[in-house]
């Protein structure tokens, strides 16, 4: 009877981490190419993109033609790859993101199975973890640098884990390397590598994988610095410092629990107390690689806190600590295989429920086919309004360049700079040089966006509207294409449209006819 039961609920783990995933898929190139921004910050990871397809320096002053973002370079680089494979679009970024994701499963599940010989709970937590898509709003197929500094940060754990071949602990240095490289707050959790490296095997281990960690990161990193001036390492690691905290203490553990947490972590959180019952009542104990795993998720819970409590962070931080948690559950999980059924029933009900949470609005995800009409018929109105000259669309610099040819200012990376202290040498600089941009009349058309906010600090739209007066509304938007991060506080959409003032009126009126 005990062994029905086991094997109705391997059935159903099986059955529920390969629908989570093949539904992934669906979702992710459904969305692959959508024409327009998914979320706000898309269009700028694209500028800095095309800055290198257009063989122009990725980190310079702030300056009336381009901003420089605080992130390291390794995935724009990732980008132009496929950029030169193909025409420049979209779906290359969020591509690269969906692929990286699945290399995350892939290491979560083949850790699983190395470690404890079990791939039912491998391929279960190689599930859960694509489950927390929602939880981690909505990031794994985005135009964005976390999936695939995470896919490089699994892989190098991968390779500590083994512990019997000094080989891959010099891998296990490089990938860590290269994920800090993609994004590099990661110097953090590989700090706690170490430290888990020393616990699991010794101290010349981890010296091992530190030191390869380092003779690949600072040549690359001085590589930038002396070529681009000094502004890639002020760009990666002095900038962020002026970011000031978002959140006091109190606010942020409102935050945390009735907000970032939510119903989506409800059941892994069950799983982690049941874990600790278990662990206090001596029914199960605590391997090496188990709590190798512990102090890299503490590590990496650091890491996410602190990314967190500044301004313009968002939930997305918190995957690398689900990626941990997943690992952490799957190596628990085997434990139970010989202990009391109910336990065992309790856990697997505790995943599959965090299963059924990936589907409780999995449609919300998907651009119906209106709002993909909508996303065509806009991008025919640029190639009509292209016939102005420049576009400048402030949340949307890729669409400006793809539409009007032309390099311009990502107001979420001019942000960056806006939302530090007084004590930062670029924050003025950066608002000069937004101004500049509108004040040198560089652009025939501005696209002005609805922009609703909560999470951004001083926001320069008075000022903004301001130098515009060398420009006349002529058209608002009455339908358009809507951002698709529906839960991310955002509301930015193309809104009115605005035209130079020096342009006749006879032209003006002939465009606009056909743009409508």
């Amino acid at each position: 009877m005990i062994d029905n039961w086991k094997r109705i609920l391997n059935l159903c783990l099986v059955l529920s981490s390969l629908l989570i995933i093949t539904s992934f898929l669906f979702i992710s190139f459904s969305r692959i190419n959508y024409g327009f921004d998914l979320e706000w910050v898309e269009g700028s990871l694209l500028d800095h993109v095309w800055r290198l397809y257009d063989r122009l320096p990725l980190y310079i002053e702030p300056s009336a033609d381009f901003i420089t973002t605080n992130y390291a370079p390794l995935y724009y680089y990732a980008c132009i790859i496929l950029w030169k494979i193909s025409e420049p679009d979209y779906w290359q970024g969020r591509l690269i993101s969906i692929i990286s994701t699945l290399i995350i499963a892939f290491f979560i599940f083949r850790i699983v199975v190395r470690e404890r010989k079990d791939w039912i709970t491998g391929l279960a937590c190689a599930g859960l973890f694509i489950s927390t898509y929602a939880r981690t709003g909505y990031w794994f197929d985005l135009i964005r640098n976390d999936m695939l500094t995470i896919a490089f940060f699994i892989i190098s754990i991968y390779l500590a884990l083994d512990k019997q071949s000094i080989r891959n602990i010099i891998l296990s240095g490089i990938f860590s390397a290269l994920a800090i490289l993609t994004k590099q707050n990661f110097i953090i959790s590989a700090f706690f590598m170490a430290l888990g490296i020393i616990y699991m095997q010794n101290l010349k281990q981890a010296l091992i994988y530190v030191s390869s960690l380092l003779l690949f990161l600072i040549p690359v990193l001085l590589f930038f610095h002396f070529t681009s001036n000094g502004w890639s390492t002020y760009h990666m690691f002095i900038l962020p410092a002026y970011t000031p905290l978002a959140y006091n203490p109190i606010s942020f553990i409102k935050l945390l629990f009735f907000n970032d947490i939510g119903i989506y972590s409800i059941p892994i959180i069950a799983i982690i107390i049941l874990i600790i019952y278990l662990f206090s009542m001596k029914i199960i104990s605590l391997s090496k690689e188990i709590v190798f795993l512990i102090i890299l998720l503490a590590g990496s819970f650091i890491q996410s806190i602190n990314n967190r409590i500044h301004f313009g962070s968002f939930i997305n931080q918190y995957i690398i600590v689900y990626v941990l948690l997943s690992l952490l559950i799957g190596l628990f999980a085997v434990k139970l295989n010989s202990t009391n059924m109910k336990i065992r029933l309790l856990f697997s009900v505790l995943i599959l429920f965090q299963s059924i949470c990936f589907y409780a609005i999995w449609d919300f995800y998907v651009p119906s086919a209106k709002e993909k009409q909508k996303v065509l018929e806009f991008r025919k109105k640029l190639d009509t309004l292209s016939k102005f000259g420049n576009i400048y669309m402030p949340y949307h610099g890729f669409l400006s360049r793809k539409h009007s040819k032309n390099t311009t200012i990502h107001l979420m990376t001019a942000l960056s700079h806006f939302n530090t202290t007084d004590k930062c040498k670029t924050r003025k600089q950066a608002y000069i040089s937004f101004i500049d941009s509108i004040q040198k009349r560089k652009y025939e058309v501005i696209i002005w966006d609805k922009f609703r906010n909560v999470n951004i600090r001083k926001i320069p739209y008075e000022e903004y509207l301001l130098y515009t007066n060398n420009y006349k509304p002529v058209a608002f938007f009455k339908d358009p294409p809507l951002l698709m991060n529906k839960l991310t506080l955002m509301d930015v959409h193309p809104f009115q449209i605005l035209i130079r003032r020096d342009i006749p009126d006879e032209k003006i009126k002939e465009v606009m006819n056909l743009a409508k």
